[in-house]
Parts: C-alpha cells; sequence; structure tokens
C-alpha cells in the first residue's frame, strides 16, 4: 500500500502535532512537484514520521484517521481567530458592546436567590 512519511530531524524528535499535519497532507486534493501540480495518490494506507539525527534514525508509524483530521481544522480556525484578535487587548470584548445591569438585580446565594 501507500505510506505518507514526514521526514523530521529536530533536535526534540517527533510530536503527537505531527500526527495533524499528516492528517492534513493525507487529505489534500493535489500536491506540487517541482512547478508542477499533480493529483494526490492516495488512497494512503499507512502514515509514518521518520526522526533523522546525525548519527540515528527512528522510524515512528502513526494513527491517523478522521480525528485527527478534525484536530487540524479545528487547530486552523483557533490559528485564524487568534491572528484576527491580535491586537486587541485581553481585556476588549470579543462580541458587543458592555452590558449594563438590570434596575433589579438577582444575587445567587448559596441554597438559593436573593
Amino acid at each position: 500500500g501507500l505510506t505518507l512519511l514526514d521526514v523530521k530531524t529536530g533536535k526534540s524528535g517527533v510530536f503527537a502535532e505531527t500526527a495533524l499535519q499528516l492528517a492534513a497532507y493525507g487529505n489534500a486534493e493535489t500536491l506540487v512537484v517541482g512547478d508542477e501540480e499533480r493529483p494526490m495518490p492516495g488512497p494512503i494506507d499507512t502514515y509514518a514520521a521518520l526522526w533523522l539525527t546525525p548519527d540515528s534514525w527512528v522510524f515512528y508509524p502513526m494513527d491517523v484517521g478522521e480525528a485527527e483530521f478534525r484536530a487540524f481544522l479545528y487547530a486552523g480556525g483557533i490559528h485564524r481567530w487568534v491572528k484576527r484578535r491580535a491586537g486587541d487587548k485581553a481585556t476588549d470584548p470579543v462580541k458587543g458592546e458592555e452590558l449594563s445591569l438590570p434596575g433589579r438585580v438577582l444575587q445567587l446565594v448559596k441554597g438559593g436567590v436573593r
């Protein structure tokens, strides 16, 4: 079958987030080879990471499925939200203006409402 391999060369090894990257690659419609765009081959049967260091290597099969792809999409959404809010202060409202208190305020207390 077809294996999608992510080669890592960092000092710290392979992180769990590699599964999210592999899920993104595996769900791509096209890939770019040189200057040419081609359809993504598939289906992918195995996902793996190869950690290369100057004097060794380690091969890691990775569990990648629908849950990892959803997590990748969620992470992308959070990233876009953070970038939109980058210039905001922590105290700025996310949506709308500050609400004024109504004339009568109920106070929640242990055992009921006052």
